[in-house]
């Protein structure tokens, strides 16, 4: 009998082999119609689901993507294709052209903006001169200077004040929304003046080796309606720097104004920070206590 228990034992691993993966078959078809199953009824619109590639022409894709995931339903996916600038969203019909909708307005061409700059700067100069006349004379010579007609000298001293104003105008290009940058000087040396202005006004980088900068600035400006919000931002670079380390811009020396497009708007003296640092990028010296420095601006589109 041992023998015999052996012999069939040993003689079923074909038919049990072939049970086992017919029944392994039948479980795992059950498991899946069980998942699917499962999946339709926590999510039942899922069947209705859609997917829309929408090209997005005017501007970058993934802008418009966080806002685009807020209209989605709790089952929507919107990702995007940089390759072709597009969003790339399965949701319901509605939802897409909930979607499609708001795109028509948000995926529009930017406006073209043009940018008048006129920097003035007035300066008050006192000046103070000494002059001296006088004669003396002995028994056969004489020494004098002007026109002193005595043995004698006199003293006289002069203080005067001149006023000058001197102007500087720039123009740029750019859209709505996007910094233009104006240079005002390049190879200009890094002194300790620009270092104090680092620390009190922006956040150079220690470990950036500034030796000889670009100076300038930012001006972005925002089209709202008939108005342009502007946003001037002094700023330095390094010289032929592709770093993005080695541009530092004077954000809290910013000056921000509200103008009506076409109009040219004279812009009182600004703030003390602003004042500073303007007039070094601008290379106007040292700053004296009568300068004074305002500027002019006119934006148009286009």
């Amino acid at each position: 009998m041992k023998n015999s228990r052996a012999f069939t034992f040993t003689s079923m691993p074909k038919r049990i082999r072939s049970e086992s993966i017919s029944l392994s078959a039948s479980r795992r078809l059950l498991f899946y119609f069980l998942c699917t199953t499962a999946f339709f009824i926590a999510f039942p619109n899922f069947s209705r689901a859609e997917a829309a590639v929408i090209q997005v022409r005017h501007r970058p894709a993934s802008e418009a993507l966080p806002i685009v995931r807020h209209f989605l339903s709790s089952n929507g996916v919107a990702t995007v294709d940089e390759r072709t600038n597009s969003l790339i969203v399965i949701d319901n019909a509605e939802t897409i052209a909930n979607v499609d909708n708001f795109l028509k307005t948000f995926d529009i061409p930017a406006k073209r903006v043009r940018i008048y700059l006129r920097i003035n700067e007035g300066r008050s100069a006192r000046s103070q001169e000494l002059s001296v006349q006088g004669r003396i004379s002995g028994d056969s010579w004489t020494v004098f200077s002007g026109q002193a007609s005595k043995d004698g000298a006199e003293a006289r001293a002069q203080d005067s004040l001149r006023d000058s104003e001197l102007a500087s105008e720039y123009m740029v290009t750019t859209t709505s929304g996007k910094p233009a940058y104006i240079m005002t000087g390049s190879e200009v040396p890094y002194h300790g003046g620009w270092a104090n202005h680092c620390r009190r006004y922006a956040d150079c980088p220690e470990t950036i080796d500034f030796q000889a900068i670009d100076t300038g600035m930012e001006v972005r400006p925002t089209v709202v309606g008939d108005r342009a919000n502007v946003e001037i931002t002094p700023r330095i670079s390094r010289l032929d720097s592709k770093d993005p380390r080695g541009v530092v811009r004077f954000t809290a020396a910013a000056t921000r104004i509200s103008v009506p497009l076409g109009q040219w708007v004279t812009i009182g003296a600004t703030a003390k920070q602003s004042h500073e640092v303007l007039r070094a990028v601008l290379g106007k010296g040292g700053n004296k206590r009568n300068d004074s420095l305002s500027f002019s601006i006119r934006v148009e589109t286009f």
